[in-house]
C-alpha cells in the first residue's frame, strides 16, 4: 500500500485516503521523499526477473549499509550514554573528594589547635613545676642560710672563749656548765 509522506499521518488516517483504502494506487509514489542515494522506479510492473533481482540486490546492499549505520549509531548512542554517566559520576567523585579534602583540612586544623593547647598546657605545667621547685629551693636555701647563720653565731661566740658564749648555746631549761679555771 502506498501513501503520501508529505501529508500528516493523522490527517491521512482520519479521512478516507489512499493510505486507508485497500486499492493499489502507484500514482502517489512520486511524492515520496526518500533519503539521498535511494531512487525508486516509477513503474513497478515493468520488472522482469533479472531487473527485479538487480533492484533487490541494490536495495539489499543499501539496506545492509543502513543496517551497519544503525549499528554504528546505536554504538555511538551507547557510548554517549556511558560517557554521560561517567561525567556525572566523575562530577560526584570530584564533589566527594572536595568534601573529603575540606573535612581533612578541618580535622587537621582542629588537631593543630589541640596540639598547640597541649603544648601550652605542658609549658604551663613545666613552668609551674619549675616555679614550685624553685620556691622550695629558695625556702630550703633560706632555712639552710638561717641554720648556717645561727651556727656561725654560735661558733663565733664559742670561739671567743667566754663561758657566756658556751652558755648561749644551751637552752634556758638546762643547767649551765661551769668552767673551772
Amino acid at each position: 500500500m502506498a501513501f503520501l509522506l508529505a501529508q500528516r499521518l493523522e490527517n491521512q488516517l482520519t479521512t478516507k485516503s489512499r493510505l486507508t483504502d485497500d486499492s493499489y494506487n502507484p500514482s502517489n509514489l512520486e511524492n515520496l521523499q526518500l533519503p539521498p542515494g535511494v531512487e525508486l522506479p516509477t513503474d513497478w510492473l515493468s520488472f522482469d526477473e533479472q531487473s527485479a533481482d538487480q533492484f533487490i540486490d541494490e536495495m539489499t546492499a543499501a539496506a545492509e549499509q543502513r543496517s551497519q549505520g544503525i549499528r554504528a549509531a546505536d554504538s555511538a548512542i551507547t557510548l554517549l550514554k556511558i560517557d554521560t554517566d561517567l561525567v556525572k559520576r566523575m562530577k560526584k567523585l570530584i564533589e566527594l573528594a572536595a568534601k573529603n579534602e575540606i573535612a581533612r583540612e578541618e580535622a587537621f586544623a582542629q588537631f593543630q589547635e589541640l596540639q598547640h593547647k597541649l603544648n601550652v598546657v605542658r609549658a604551663k605545667a613545666g613552668i609551674g613545676l619549675a616555679a614550685g621547685i624553685e620556691k622550695e629551693n629558695v625556702g630550703f636555701a633560706a632555712y639552710r642560710r638561717q641554720l648556717q647563720e645561727g651556727l656561725r653565731k654560735a661558733t663565733n661566740l664559742a670561739a671567743g672563749g667566754t663561758h657566756e658564749g658556751a652558755l648561749s648555746l644551751s637552752s634556758n631549761n638546762q643547767n649551765p656548765i661551769k668552767l673551772v679555771s
